[in-house]
């Protein structure tokens, strides 16, 4: 099986916090992706629709369709697609929830890496060069 290479992807990114959304856009666009983001799993579901993604990276507690609830419709439409929740609560989400990966947050930049590079098939980046905290 080949292994996907970790850099330049299209990432839809997802979270109510705009601090934490712009924080981790930051994060993910100093190490070449390409980052749309919504600030809600409905706003999510719309971009979604409009375009190819890689990756989804979601907040688990948002007011209305909350992480689980969007990873449950990405997956109905796009089976395989891979689907990283970043949540400060891990103990509140479902095991049913279909999510590739489950983050604690806060985390380390390496950690996301190694997050993305798991469920991508990637080997990590040699670098953990800016490692910061989100």
């Amino acid at each position: 099986m080949k292994r996907a290479d970790l850099s330049g992807k299209r990432i839809l990114l997802v979270d109510d916090d705009a601090l934490v959304l712009a924080s981790t856009r930051m994060l993910l666009e100093v190490d070449g992706h390409m980052v749309v983001d919504a600030a809600t799993g409905a706003q999510a579901l719309e971009v979604f629709a409009g375009a190819e993604f890689d990756l989804v990276i979601t907040d688990f507690r948002m007011p209305g369709m909350n992480g689980g609830q969007l990873t449950c419709r990405i997956k109905q439409a796009a089976p395989g697609k891979p689907v990283i929740i970043l949540t400060a609560w891990p103990e509140e989400v479902p095991a049913s929830v279909p999510a590739d990966m489950i983050m604690s947050k806060p985390y380390a930049l390496s950690e996301l890496r190694q997050a993305m590079a798991h469920v991508l098939g990637s080997p990590p980046p040699l670098s953990a060069a800016g490692d910061a905290a989100a």
